[in-house]
Parts: C-alpha cells; structure tokens; sequence
C-alpha cells in the first residue's frame, strides 16, 4: 500500500488520476503509483531525508526536513499521521535525532535543536551557528557525538545535555573535495565526498570519536570515475548512489569496494537507503528500486523490483519497513507560502509492488 501527501492544488496530477479510473481494469494493474491529495500539511511542502525516531512494526515515528523546518510524523501499516510541525530561519535539507532532541541542519543558520518530548508541540532547545552554511550531519549515539559539514568543513560536538554542544574538533578539506553525506554507527562516521578536478573521485572517509577523545580518522578510500550522490551505513556494509551506474556496495571492515550494481534499467541513481535485509533506491525518471540483501555481510543485490513514483523523487528513507520517499513536481510557486511542490509517499518495503491509491 503507498499513501501520499501533498497541496491539492496542482490539477494536472487531478486530472491524471481521473483518467486512470477511467481506464480498464488491465491498464490500471501496472505498478505506477498514483498520489492521494491530501490537505497541504508543510510549511514550505518541499521535503527532505526523513530520520527515524522510534521504531514500531511496521512502521514508527520520524521527523524530516522541509526545507523550513521539520514536521514529526508516524506511519505504519494501516495509516500515516502528521503530529506537529516546527519553523526556523535557514534552509533545512537533513535532520538528526538523538533521544527526544532532533538537530537541524539550517544553512547559514548552522544547528538548530528541536525537543520532540511532545511531538505535538516542537521547539528549539538551543542553536550553534557561526560554521558557515551546515547541509550535512549526523548523531553518533555511541559517543554522544554530533557531526556537522559544509560543503568542505567537517566539525565535530559532543553532547553534554540535550540541545548542548561542546565543539572537540574539526577539519577543513583544503584538496577540491565536496562532502555529499554523513552517516554514522556506533561511536563512528562514514563521510562520503566527491572531487571533481583533475578527475572524478569519490572519496569515503572513517571517523572515529570515542567518548571523552577527539575525533580521529581510521582510514580513507578513494576510487575514480564514480558520479557518487548518497550513502548509507547500516552495518559493515555501506553503500553508495552512483549516479547512472548504480549501487556500489563498500566493505567498511576491508575497506574493499565490491562490482556496481545496476539500477532501476540505468537511470540516474540520487538517493538510497538500507536496512540489514534491503537497499532502496530512487533516482530520474520517477524510479525507485527495491533490492533484497544476501550472502556474506549482505553484500549481494539481487532480487530487484521496479516502480515509477507518483512524480520525481530526490530522498528516500525506511522507517522500520516503511519507505518514506520525498517528492517534488517541479513546479514553480507563485507566493511566499506555496505549498504545492512537494510529495511523500510511503510504502511497505517488503512488498513485491506497491498498491495502487
């Protein structure tokens, strides 16, 4: 089953679904999603990567960017509900949960830290800004240890109270390297950057911060020629969104990068996620791909299945079994407030196709 969210007021996506009721039964079993249009819910509808925040099968609570804020929300099998909405100044693409306190990733703002104690009534417990502009970040529940970037300066915080970061240390890249992403295990961060001159390299960096240490770097891996976009880090295996050709899976233990896995029929891969059983993936196109993990470390991909998404898809997210992927139409918004660019949809990742709603 998929459920969606969005602004009723795009009527092209109105009119689709009225032809598609129209059509026959056998026209309307393909696997092509269709959104349900629901009473606009975010501040600016335009989402980000969703971040768990309680786990409860086959689904849970999170919270996820909208490029204004943060909405807390829960999904499981039978319905997904909005619990309460929250607002700040800068631009908020990512989000990381520790505990009941979740840290915003605001831009020129820096870090905004937000009590979800009632998810109903969100606000800010604390900021840290004067970083430059902060896209990217991660909790480490190990160590109690936030870490933040820009697009070349990695900082690193240890959390004395919820909301309270004491700076332990930081990096400025200085070699031509973007940071992409940040996800963390453990007491550890996996950073996955990307240089573009004198060639294409991909570049994946081992941090580690030990309680009441400061930060160190394990290893670094660098490989040329991928178009790398994303990255997940859900046990001993990572894998990488590698634009057109796939999926790399990468051995954090050996530090070895296995063959690229094709996806979605060789569209361009942005954004993916993984669990210990899965990897989903979503890229050009309206794609989204859905692998089952196998063999040793659950580094095989296989079993894939294919579906076109309602309209084009930038994040995807599992939240327990769910997949919660972020949406966009491309539209262009004609006030301050518009509210009509943006779509999730959620759906049960273990199930061979979605249902049409």
């Amino acid at each position: 089953m998929i459920r969606s969210f969005r602004s009723p007021r795009t009527p092209g996506l109105i009119l689709l679904l009225g032809c598609l009721l129209t059509m026959p039964p056998s026209a309307r079993a393909a696997t092509e999603i269709v959104a349900t249009r629901l009473v606009p819910s975010s501040l600016s509808a335009r989402f980000g990567s969703a971040a768990q925040v309680h786990a409860v099968p086959p689904g849970g609570t999170f919270v996820i960017p909208t490029r204004n804020g943060l909405e807390f929300r829960g999904t499981d099998a039978v319905r997904d509900t909005l619990y309460g909405s929250f607002r700040t100044a800068g631009t908020v693409q990512e989000v990381a949960v520790s505990g009941s306190t979740a840290y915003l990733f605001a831009g020129d703002r820096g870090i905004v830290a937000v009590d979800l104690s009632d998810s109903t009534h969100l606000v800010a417990i604390g900021s840290h800004d004067h970083l430059g502009t902060i896209q990217h970040g991660a909790f480490a529940p190990g160590s109690g240890t936030l870490a933040a970037a820009t697009d070349a300066d990695l900082f690193f915080f240890r959390e004395s109270a919820p909301g309270v970061l004491d700076g332990i240390g930081a990096r400025a890249f200085q070699d031509g390297r973007r940071i992409l992403r940040i996800q963390a295990r453990a007491d550890s961060f996996l950073v996955l950057s990307l240089r573009t001159t004198p060639t294409l390299r991909m570049i994946l960096t081992l941090y580690r911060a030990r309680s009441g240490a400061s930060p160190e770097s394990l290893w670094e891996f660098q490989v040329n020629t991928l178009q790398a976009g994303d990255l997940a880090w859900p046990d001993a295996m990572a894998f990488v969104a590698v634009g057109n050709s796939g999926i790399l899976p990468f051995d954090t233990e050996t530090q070895t990068a296995l063959a690229v896995v094709p996806a979605a029929s060789g569209r361009f891969i942005r954004d993916l996620d993984a669990d210990a059983s899965r990897v989903v993936a979503v890229g050009e196109s309206r794609a989204y791909a859905n692998f089952v993990r196998s063999g040793p470390k659950g580094a095989t991909l296989g079993s894939e299945f294919d579906v076109l998404t309602a309209i084009e898809p930038f994040q995807v997210s599992l939240v327990g079994t769910r997949a919660i992927l972020s949406e966009e139409d491309g539209t262009v918004p004609s006030e301050p407030e518009e509210t009509g660019r943006g779509l999730i949809e959620t759906s049960d990742s273990t199930a061979p196709i979605f249902g049409n709603r």
